[in-house]
C-alpha cells in the first residue's frame, strides 16, 4: 500500500501509473459494464457541498469548492467509452522499492469517462511527480479538471465520515484535500 506523502522514487510511480492506466483504456470496451465512477460528476455536488461544509476546521473550503466548480464546469467526456480502475486510490497501490507492484480490488472498474482514474495523481504522487502522471498520460485540461473532481469528491465525501472512526482514511483524504489546495 502506498502511504501519501512517504515516496521513494515518485516520478517511478508516475510513469508505472500511466503505463497502467493506459494499458486499461487500450482494452477492449465491448460488452464491459460501466464504471462505478465513469460517469457526470454533477449527481455529487450536494454530497461533496455538505461533506465539506463538515470539515471546515480541517480544510480551506472556498478554495476547495472553486475547483471543485471547475471540475463540474469542464466539458463531458465525449470519446467512446474506455475502461478504468474506477478506485485509484492509494490502498489499492502496492508498490515495492517504490515501483507499481500490485493493483488492487476491481470491484468498481468499468468503462465510461477515464478521468476517474486521474484520482491517482493527488492520492499518492507529489505535485511534480503529477506533472509527469499527466503529460505521459497526454490528458487535456478538461479531463485533469474532472480527473481532480474525482478526487476531491472521493475525499471530501469520505473525511466527515471516516473522521473518527478510520483514522486511516480520514488522514488519506486531508492528503488529497490538501494536495487539491485546500
Amino acid at each position: 500500500m502506498v502511504v501519501p506523502g512517504e515516496l521513494e522514487n515518485a516520478d517511478e510511480l508516475a510513469s508505472d501509473l500511466a503505463v497502467f492506466i493506459t494499458d486499461m483504456r487500450r482494452l477492449e470496451p465491448i460488452g464491459a459494464p460501466a464504471g462505478y465512477r465513469c460517469g457526470p460528476l454533477h449527481p455529487l455536488d450536494s454530497e461533496v457541498r455538505k461533506c465539506l461544509s463538515e470539515v471546515g476546521d480541517l480544510v480551506r473550503v472556498p478554495e476547495l469548492l472553486l475547483l471543485w466548480q471547475r471540475a463540474l464546469d469542464a466539458p463531458s467526456w465525449a470519446g467512446a467509452p474506455v475502461w478504468a480502475h474506477c478506485d485509484l486510490l492509494s490502498g489499492n497501490v502496492l508498490t515495492l522499492q517504490g515501483r507499481l507492484s500490485g493493483i488492487l480490488d476491481f470491484a468498481a472498474a468499468g468503462v465510461g469517462d477515464p478521468a476517474c482514474d486521474l484520482m491517482a495523481g493527488w492520492s499518492m504522487l507529489p505535485a511534480a511527480s503529477r506533472g509527469i502522471f499527466r503529460e505521459l498520460l497526454g490528458i487535456d485540461d478538461h479531463e485533469w479538471d474532472r480527473g481532480r473532481g474525482w478526487a476531491l469528491s472521493q475525499a471530501a465525501i469520505a473525511l466527515p465520515y471516516y473522521r473518527n472512526t478510520f483514522p486511516a482514511m480520514a488522514t488519506t483524504s486531508l492528503h488529497i484535500l490538501g494536495e487539491l489546495g485546500g
